[in-house]
């Protein structure tokens, strides 16, 4: 999805969350294959959010896209199994070959 080492996300309840403005999304796949929808802004193409389809209460925001995105500090690593060789994971962070369990 990045092309990237890392794509940083936090994940809010649906039931909390507002959303403004014109977006859309396409569905990928997932590990789950319940599949997942990624949100973005029309116009400049900057990602905004998915909704895992194995959760459709959660929604998932990009730490980029936050007012404040150095506020933003990992708790795991995900999908590690399929990393680059030149990625590394922090010291202390809990990683899992795939998705995080539960």
């Amino acid at each position: 999805m990045s092309g990237a080492g890392r794509s940083p996300f936090i994940g809010f309840d649906a039931a909390g969350i507002s959303i403004s403005g014109e977006i859309r999304y396409y569905t990928d796949s997932s590990d789950e294959g319940a599949g997942i929808e990624r949100y973005f802004c029309p116009t400049c193409g900057t990602r905004l959010f998915s909704i895992p389809g194995s959760a459709p209460h959660f929604r998932i925001f990009y730490a980029g896209s936050l007012d404040d995105p150095d506020s933003f500090e990992p708790a795991f690593s995900i999908h590690v199994a399929g990393k680059v060789a030149w990625e590394t994971i922090p010291d202390g962070l809990e990683a899992f070959d795939g998705d995080a369990p539960g």
